[in-house]
């Protein structure tokens, strides 16, 4: 079983859990919200477990949302489906 972690920062917990349910065609009846905060989403091929969101500050005047993301599962899917994630969540400055 392959497992790795991902860090995400600026942008919201719940639209990377819009990206993913769509990366894997769930609907959000798949979420399990777990008692520490995180939440889980399975699917056939991986797990990922999203972390409580948590403050990160960069000055002290600029805070930013962080979070992680486990994946356990199936070692091709899952990087295929962070190569998808990374396409959705790219930002660029104007």
């Amino acid at each position: 079983m392959y497992e790795t972690q991902l860090e995400f920062r600026g942008i919201s917990r719940e639209l990377v859990i819009e990206y993913l349910l769509s990366i894997a065609e769930l609907t959000t009846t798949s979420i399990i919200s777990n008692a520490d905060g995180s939440v889980t989403i399975p699917s056939k091929d991986w797990m990922v477990t999203l972390s409580e969101v948590e403050s990160f500050s960069i000055v002290p005047t600029v805070v930013i949302p962080r979070f992680f993301i486990s994946f356990k599962g199936d070692e091709t899917k899952i990087l295929d489906t962070i190569q998808k994630l990374r396409v959705r969540t790219l930002r660029t400055g104007g």
